[in-house]
């Protein structure tokens, strides 16, 4: 990691940093912390490099989650009553499920036009790709009859994903006024999604 000469907020000194990997069996750090070395308190940084495009993207983002609201809110109200249904088709093995694709393309659109000039993030786009592939609802279920968790979890995991970032978009809409400095998990969730943390 390289060090860098950061300053805290609350007395204007040089910060202790710390990092820690983010997932089990890797030494990339990806999660920071910043400690004050004069109050020796856990603090937030100024940071005079946060690009000034990211903060235009992130600002832009809650703008118009705020601006769609009303249609996230009714889109959601009617993927709700099918969320409750998909356990339930996935572990009753019923091909019903093979008609998920279509609401996790409705959602991942409506997604999409939040930012319509940014990619998604790329294992969204994977998990996206994978879950909505091409095929008849025949076909899908000829191969699940063989191998139905293979051919089905896809699927699942494309809408669970979806409905998320759904549900964390009106989530962050209703209680952020601005984009903040201190990320909550839902907000930084959507920021990865649209890759502009």
């Amino acid at each position: 990691m390289i060090e860098k000469k950061y300053r805290s907020k609350c007395c204007n000194a040089l910060v202790k940093t710390e990092g820690i990997p983010d997932f089990p069996g890797t030494k990339e750090v990806c999660t920071v912390s910043f400690a004050c070395t004069k109050c020796d308190q856990a603090c937030d940084v100024i940071q005079k490099k946060l690009a000034s495009s990211q903060r235009v993207l992130r600002k832009q983002l809650l703008q118009r989650i705020k601006e769609r609201l009303p249609e996230l809110e009714e889109l959601l109200k009617e993927q709700s009553v099918i969320k409750e249904d998909v356990v339930y088709r996935f572990y009753h093995h019923s091909a019903h499920l093979y008609t998920l694709k279509g609401n996790t393309k409705i959602i991942t659109d409506e997604l999409r036009q939040l930012l319509a000039d940014r990619n998604l993030n790329q294992d969204f786009e994977a998990i996206f790709q994978e879950g909505t592939r091409k095929g008849t609802q025949k076909e899908f279920m000829t191969k699940s009859m063989v191998n139905w968790r293979q051919e089905a979890s896809p699927i699942v995991l494309a809408f669970w994903n979806a409905y998320y970032f759904l549900e964390m978009a009106i989530k962050c809409g209703k209680e952020l006024k601005k984009s903040p400095s201190s990320i909550p998990i839902g907000w930084a969730a959507l920021l990865h999604l649209y890759n502009i943390r």
